[in-house]
């Protein structure tokens, strides 16, 4: 008897399971989609009002043209009122970092005689998010003009699809939309964090400028002083320190030069994980933006490649400008995957002239991505820094993958990015 009991309970248990089990979720998915709105539901009841009526009573013939008027009239309606509206947006401003608040100046103009109402502005295409803006009212044979703002929440060129006007009324069982004309283009650069000194490297490259560091040369503050060399100018000369060492001691004054700094982005989809925002190239991109930004600020000459893509270094903020536009204009890691042919390719930049590549290289890559280029890399007698991201970080799925060369600098943790930029120059002191 217990063994019955046994044998009965699991029977149930797998009759259970076996109810529960959806076998076809992709079309359940579907089916689900449809019938959890009002349209849907109306379309349920006008098919059992059609079966009442046929094998039951006629009077539900009555409930089915009532269901039917509703159903007509609410997707017509919104459908035709759309017709007579165009709709023209544009952003004031050409340039925005990820993360602010920019405004949109939306105009409306509608050509038919009765007010539209009930309406709202989104992106397309839909995906889980807010609306930009409502408008409660549009009056009839009148331009009307709104403006309102966004946060965009990733870099990118805008608009990402578009915008476009929508609205339900006035039963709201189907939401209709039409877009709008994008006037002009929004550039989202990445979001950056403040960034240390540029570092102290073995073979100081360098070209003249007006930037003054603490390292010797011709001109600028006074350093310190040194004895007399064959060659020094006569007009550098501390004569009451000579006079009181009885030899000639001259002034050690500052160099005015720009530090030659070319930072290399590792852009091959199968060097880098996570998803979206948070995935380890968005922040690679982010930490470059952050050098670049910051190092251009200081006074540095700066260049970058991306994948294929060579920027030769330069300064100053139109330089500054167009790094940044080609950071914001890295296609997402969702699409390189999905591209297969990989527009940015492995990373094998010594491949490249060294006419165009001069100073200090900063490679930024992650541990998954150092492994493939390892066995590439052959910059003899070049200087190399590596900025390493570890990619358990941004997808703990992911194994930790050994390191064959010692990383300049290595972020551990999303958290830790803006004090690793900030502070860990000292001790991750490339030549030093």
């Amino acid at each position: 008897m217990p063994r019955l009991q046994v044998d009965r309970t699991s029977f149930l248990q797998n009759l259970t399971a076996l109810a529960q089990k959806d076998f076809f979720p992709g079309f359940s998915q579907k089916v689900r989609r449809f019938l959890y709105q009002p349209v849907g539901i109306l379309l349920v009841a006008a098919a059992i009002s059609l079966i009442c009526g046929l094998f039951l009573h006629p009077q539900a013939f009555i409930l089915l043209a009532g269901i039917g008027a509703v159903l007509l009239f609410g997707l017509i309606f919104p459908w035709f009122s759309l017709r007579g509206v165009q709709v023209r947006y544009h952003f004031p401003q050409k340039r925005c970092t990820d993360g602010d608040q920019v405004p949109i100046e939306i105009t409306v103009s509608n050509y038919f005689p009765w007010p539209l109402f009930g309406v709202s502005v989104c992106w397309v295409p839909v995906r889980n998010q807010e609306p930009v803006t409502g408008m409660s009212r549009i009056p009839g044979f009148r331009t009307v003009r709104y403006r309102c703002e966004f946060t965009p929440t990733m870099r990118g060129k805008y608009p990402q699809g578009g915008l476009a006007i929508t609205t339900g009324f006035p039963f709201g069982i189907w939401q209709f939309q039409r877009l709008m004309v994008a006037e002009n283009e929004l550039i989202v650069w990445p979001k950056t964090v403040p960034t240390g000194p540029v570092p102290l490297f073995a073979n100081d490259h360098q070209v003249e400028g007006s930037v003054a560091r603490s390292k010797a040369g011709n001109s600028g503050d006074v350093l310190g002083v040194r004895p007399y060399r064959r060659g020094d100018s006569p007009r550098r000369i501390h004569w009451p320190q000579s006079a009181r060492h009885d030899r000639l001691i001259v002034c050690e004054l500052q160099a005015t030069t720009r530090p030659v700094i070319h930072l290399i982005l590792d852009l091959d989809p199968h060097s880098h994980c996570g998803v979206g925002a948070d995935s380890s190239m968005e922040w690679a991109i982010r930490i470059t933006a952050s050098f670049v930004k910051g190092w251009l600020e200081e006074g540095s000459q700066v260049g970058l490649t991306l994948g294929k893509t060579v920027l030769p270094d330069g300064a100053g903020l139109i330089h500054s400008q167009r790094l940044l536009d080609e950071l914001a204009s890295v296609p997402s890691l969702e699409a390189l995957k999905q591209a297969r042919v990989g527009e940015a390719g492995p990373v094998h930049q010594c491949n490249l002239d060294h006419h165009h590549v001069a100073g200090l290289q900063i490679l930024i890559t992650t541990d998954l991505g150092l492994q493939e280029i390892s066995s590439r890399w052959r910059c003899h007698g070049q200087d190399l820094a590596i900025l390493l991201l570890r990619s358990h970080a941004f997808d703990p799925a992911v194994p930790e993958a050994s390191i064959t060369h010692e990383p300049w600098l290595t972020i551990d943790s999303v958290a830790t990015i803006p004090d690793r930029l900030r502070s860990s120059w000292k001790e991750a002191t490339y030549g030093a």
